[in-house]
């Protein structure tokens, strides 16, 4: 659920600078999780690096092996939102419905969750590891 490795990195330096402008309680729950969990990124970012060598930049079509990675990085993601949910006492669909509710009444929280989709969609999430690999994403 927390998005990774480039994007994980921009992700943390906007839940950090959110987190200073609002009062939101889902952004603020997000902020100390990722407080007192900083190794959910550190885990998610290892793992993106120990993937780029099967997404060269050259590449056109994406392999059956990067969709296997990919589902890795999706099952990463799923125990990284199960602890996030144990951290807030709610379940998966209790925080999915916060999400809902709190993007529909503040644009931060909507440019959150619409950070984490894209990463969650498979061409988009190859796409910035072949960038990665290009040198064009920190």
């Amino acid at each position: 659920f927390f998005v990774f490795s480039n994007i994980m990195g921009k992700l943390e330096d906007m839940i950090n600078a959110i987190s200073s402008k609002t009062d939101n309680p889902f952004i603020l729950q997000v902020r100390d999780y990722l407080v007192a969990h900083p190794q959910a990124l550190d885990k998610a970012r290892a793992f993106e690096q120990s993937a780029l060598p099967l997404f060269p930049c050259d590449a056109e079509e994406h392999s059956t092996e990067q969709m296997e990675v990919y589902k890795e990085f999706c099952s990463l993601v799923d125990l990284q939102l199960s602890e996030f949910c144990t951290f807030c006492g709610k379940s998966e669909e209790e925080v999915a419905a916060l999400m809902e509710e709190q993007s529909a009444k503040d644009p931060m929280v909507a440019g959150l969750l619409q950070a984490v989709l894209r990463k969650m969609d498979f061409a988009n999430w190859a796409a910035s590891m072949k960038e990665k690999n290009a040198g064009t994403l920190q």
